[in-house]
């Protein structure tokens, strides 16, 4: 049996990564993980940053451990983890290429603007799936994320 695909999501926060991933999941034989997912729905809607930071390895590892084995069944599987900082994206693609995965980085690179408005949309909705973050918190995530340079991805998504 061939292995599935694995996607490596990247890209500042309302760049549209959890819509492509739902997308892709929705068009076949995928799945797209989640790690703002999972962890609202184990901590609830408000969870504190100390309860986030204090499970967030423990998130990864389950779902990493939960990607190999649908990667085994032949299923893509898409990480929607942000991957912020280019020693974790290159860390993730290397664990999966080790275990025979093929592996491709999507960069999402979003204008700021179009993602100030997605994430005042995404605020006003009723997704129990993803964090809303304030305008001020956006801008300091931006600040934290490390944009990836063109030969580190593989696919570039440009809105």
């Amino acid at each position: 049996m061939n292995k599935g695909h694995a996607y490596l999501l990247t890209g500042k926060v309302a760049s549209g990564k959890t819509t492509y991933a739902r997308r892709k999941e929705a068009e076949g034989q995928a799945i797209f993980l989640s790690i703002d997912a999972l962890q609202l729905s184990v901590l609830g809607p408000s969870p504190t940053r100390e309860q986030l930071d204090a499970s967030y390895d423990g998130a990864r590892a389950y779902q990493f451990s939960l990607a190999l084995t649908l990667l085994n069944r032949g299923i893509d599987v898409y990480f929607d983890w942000g991957l912020w900082q280019k020693a974790e994206r290159q860390r993730y693609k290397r664990m999966l290429e080790q275990q025979g995965v093929e592996v491709d980085i999507i960069y999402f690179d979003v204008p700021a603007a179009v993602r100030m408005d997605r994430n005042a949309q995404r605020n006003r909705s009723n997704d129990d799936t993803s964090f809303k973050i304030e305008p001020h918190d956006v801008r300091h995530f931006d600040s934290l994320y490390e944009v990836p340079s063109e030969d580190e991805y593989d696919v570039l998504v440009a809105d």
